[in-house]
């Protein structure tokens, strides 16, 4: 176990405890109960000139994982170390050669979550790190975690857009998955900062991704309209319209989702640039005024009824159990009087 007084003396990066004269090699290999040596100590303090020592001394120290699998460069990377982080890189780079790792290894060193140091400085929001990782390594922008996110997804993720967008120039072409199936556009869409001018970059360099669905079948389009964005909404639909006709695992499209939370202005803008998207049926065979109706969405049936070269089709279309919308809304109960006192005629429905 390391000695409380050389614990100390990195955490204050006090370089006279490193005296050889006092010091036995061996102490140079002792670590805390969570497997930190003194590298780690003295990175996490942000102590340059302890660590600079201590590596004069013991080089290998670079290349120890405590209990969570953390060199002192994820350390480097979660503080924000800007200064360390590049004396370790290119300071150091023959001596850990000479040790049988490249520089290249040493970046793409992974912890117990398979994190490299840029995941881990990106996690932490420092961009600037993760900008000089990125210039080091390229490739490390390949390279997903356990939760299956790439650098680009987490630099968006976690609102670095101008990391994000750093990226977007310089390697157009890098891997922007994210967990659960997401993709980088999905975490953009998600994000209560991001600006439209990032989304538009984003769209423009990666427009396949306004297409790509999650694990239960939703597109960028889906998320924006079930989060009630509507520019966000009417720039995923002015780049690429056609993931309005993509139904996910249970059918729904974007329109249903429109239609079952109410969103008048997104049911319009979608019926607007999607030509006959409103014929589209989910899983169960209902239309989006089905889905309107089980909701009691009120507002959306009476956009439906305005709409006569609409309505006249979706009155009287039965899903799987033969139900029309308004067999639906004597079953549940919720807009029956408001059909009563709308503009519904008998020559609009056929009951059969």
């Amino acid at each position: 176990m390391m000695d409380w007084r050389l614990l100390k003396a990195a955490a204050k990066g006090d370089t006279s405890f490193l005296d050889l004269s006092k010091l036995h090699h061996s102490d140079f290999n002792k670590v805390t109960p969570h497997n930190n040596n003194l590298l780690h100590i003295a990175t996490k303090h942000q102590r340059r000139d302890f660590a600079a020592a201590i590596l004069d001394l013991c080089p290998s120290l670079l290349l120890r994982e405590n209990n969570n699998g953390d060199t002192p460069l994820h350390v480097a990377a979660s503080v924000g170390f800007l200064q360390i982080l590049q004396f370790l890189v290119n300071e150091v780079a023959s001596d850990i050669e000479n040790l049988g790792v490249t520089t290249k290894q040493l970046l793409r060193t992974t912890n117990k979550q398979q994190d490299t140091a840029l995941h881990v400085a990106l996690k932490s929001g420092h961009g600037d790190v993760a900008k000089l990782l990125v210039g080091l390594d390229a490739g490390l922008l390949e390279m997903a975690n356990n939760n299956n996110e790439s650098p680009l997804y987490l630099a968006v993720e976690r609102g670095l857009f101008d990391v994000a967008g750093h990226i977007l120039e310089r390697f157009p072409l890098v891997s922007g998955k994210g967990p659960k199936g997401m993709n980088a556009l999905h975490a953009a869409v998600d994000s209560d900062i991001v600006t439209t001018d990032f989304l538009r970059k984003l769209m423009e360099t990666r427009s396949e991704m306004i297409k790509e669905v999650d694990v239960i079948g939703w597109t960028p389009l889906h998320y924006s309209v079930w989060l009630e964005k509507i520019e966000i909404t009417q720039l995923l639909l002015q780049q690429d319209s056609s993931a309005a006709y993509t139904s996910d695992k249970e059918g729904q499209c974007p329109l249903h989702l429109a239609a079952s939370t109410g969103q008048i202005d997104a049911y319009r803008e979608l019926v607007g640039s999607c030509p006959y998207v409103w014929e589209l049926v989910d899983g169960k065979g209902r239309t989006s005024l089905h889905s309107a109706v089980i909701s009691g969405q009120r507002g959306i049936i009476q956009c439906i009824l305005d709409m006569p070269e609409i309505s006249l089709h979706l009155l009287n279309e039965s899903d799987v159990d033969g139900n029309t919308p308004l067999h639906l809304s004597v079953v549940y109960k919720n807009v029956t009087r408001f059909w009563c006192c709308s503009c519904v005629t008998s020559e609009w429905i056929s009951l059969l």
